[in-house]
């Protein structure tokens, strides 16, 4: 039994009494004409237009320490990717018909700025001829309910169905370039006492570099046995891509039907508990579980631990062990993780550590170099929120240990805005064909609200990334060399009406 089978019947069983109670109060079946009308005109004094504009730079450097035919590489070779693209989201938000119903809808547009290097497809819609361009898209389209008890702040439970963005369970997306991504589905939550719960299913998606909304892709190539698997350089896909996008790639993949996500979590005097999970039909099965406390000290100092787990397993004919070419694991992974806390005023500091196992045996019974996998198919988002996870690595190789500290800083009583974070995160204890291998990672996240009326909900946001490996290995995973990564942000946002 998983949260899923118990949550769509305990949340019709809430939701069947209210609803009638709701039917009831607002009067439906009245024969009032100005019952509607007053309805109407609440309805219409709450609709909104948000505008957002932001300006982004993506660009990866990597220094490979190979070429194909295994001869090192001298130390001025790099391999780029990335680019520069202006996205716009216009966002409507409708009022609620009786406090009850509507609907909202979102338009996004990226515009190419500059794309040397973006053959990668982080940011655009790449060509038949190679060649990136901008594009449109209805990005968003759903019908919303809500059903709310009076005293409470938190809806007793909310409802959306459509074309959307969906953060429910592991069902996750991603927002960090020009626009973000979204999907086809039915999103339920809600919460009561300090108890929050959350359903959702998926069939479609349309990620962050696509005008479409396409099929769920494994990455199994059709007609073939499970042991064939889409790689890195299909014969089909000219520039290499590996990023899953490509309409090439994934015409050549089977379809996973649908994903369920689901969620519970409780909150109470600094104790913090959380389940979630995502399953992918006949292809990867995952959840998550936390547990965290927070010793409150005094108005200015706060300590905190929390113990994560995250587990994966394969769930059928769709897993081949293997993703994005590289290899994953073959029936299951897993990692725990704990880190500790502390807030003094402004100031946070964090240590946490990580022990990855994700075992993965060729078909001779050879063991290969496993890795956890946290995605639902090859142009899917899953939710993976580790500490030990930072910007260009994902420190989860099988038996690896991984180490994090990090501090932020909020400067607001000298800089008003301004807020900084950096990270040093390190990971040993893992081996590929007998030897050894590190890596290790420095990060810095700088950001910035622009003060004063003229410039209100303008930002600024810059973090950077260096990745370094130890050992060499002659494939596509970020183990194959330096690499360095920049995100840069300017976006301003304002509400139109």
């Amino acid at each position: 039994m998983n949260l899923r089978s118990i949550l769509v019947p305990g949340l019709a069983t809430i939701a069947m009494p209210v609803f009638a109670a709701d039917s009831l109060a607002t009067g439906e079946n009245r024969p009032s004409g100005s019952y509607f009308e007053d309805e109407m005109t609440s309805f219409m004094d709450f609709n909104s237009l948000e505008a957002r504009i932001r300006l982004v730079e993506f660009h990866r450097k990597t220094k490979p320490y190979m070429t194909k035919d295994g001869s090192d590489l001298k130390k001025t070779s790099k391999v780029r990717e990335g680019g520069d693209a202006l996205g716009v989201q216009l966002n409507f938000k409708s009022g609620l018909v009786a406090d009850f119903i509507g609907f909202d809808a979102s338009l996004y547009t990226v515009g190419n700025m500059s794309s040397p290097y973006d053959k990668d497809r982080q940011l655009f819609v790449t060509k038949d001829d190679g060649t990136h361009t901008g594009f449109s898209k209805l990005g968003q389209s759903y019908v919303k309910a809500k059903v709310q008890l009076e005293d409470d702040e938190e809806p007793l439970l909310t409802f959306k169905g459509g074309r959307e963005r969906i953060y429910t369970g592991l069902i996750a997306g991603s927002s960090s370039r020009a626009i973000p991504s979204s999907w086809q589905g039915v999103d339920i939550g809600g919460g009561i006492a300090g108890l929050h719960y959350g359903l959702a299913w998926v069939n479609r998606i349309s990620t962050r570099n696509s005008s479409n909304f396409d099929e769920l892709k494994s990455f199994k190539k059709k007609g073939t046995p499970n042991s064939t698997t889409l790689g890195k350089y299909d014969e089909d896909n000219k520039d290499g891509s590996k990023d899953g996008n490509s309409t090439k790639v994934l015409a050549l993949a089977e379809k996973i039907d649908s994903i369920w996500g689901a969620e519970l979590g409780y909150d109470l005097m600094g104790l913090s508990l959380s389940y979630k999970d995502a399953h992918a039909k006949d292809f990867l099965y995952s959840y998550n579980l936390n547990a965290g406390y927070t010793f409150n000290i005094s108005d200015d100092l706060a300590i905190g631990v929390n113990l994560m787990y995250y587990k994966a397993k394969e769930d059928g004919k769709l897993w081949t062990g293997y993703t994005f070419g590289d290899t994953s694991f073959n029936k299951d992974a897993d990692i725990k993780h704990i880190n500790f806390t502390t807030n003094i005023g402004d100031l946070s500091l964090l240590l946490g550590f990580s022990k990855t196992k994700a075992v993965y045996k060729d078909k001779d019974g050879k063991k290969q170099l496993g890795r956890y996998y946290y995605d639902f198919g090859i142009n899917t988002y899953g939710g993976f929120m580790l500490p030990t996870a930072p910007l260009v690595g994902d420190f989860f190789f099988d038996n690896e240990k991984a180490w994090v500290i990090s501090a932020s800083y909020k400067f607001d009583e000298f800089v008003p805005g301004l807020s900084a974070e950096a990270s040093y995160t390190s990971g040993d204890g893992f081996k590929d064909g007998g030897k050894s291998l590190k890596e290790k990672e420095t990060d810095i996240d700088i950001k910035y609200a622009f003060q004063g009326a003229a410039l209100e909900g303008l930002s600024f946001r810059i973090r950077y990334g260096m990745y370094r490996p130890s050992g060499k290995r002659l494939d596509g995973s970020e183990l194959a060399g330096d690499r360095n990564a920049k995100r840069v942000y300017l976006e301003y946002k304002s509400m139109v009406f």
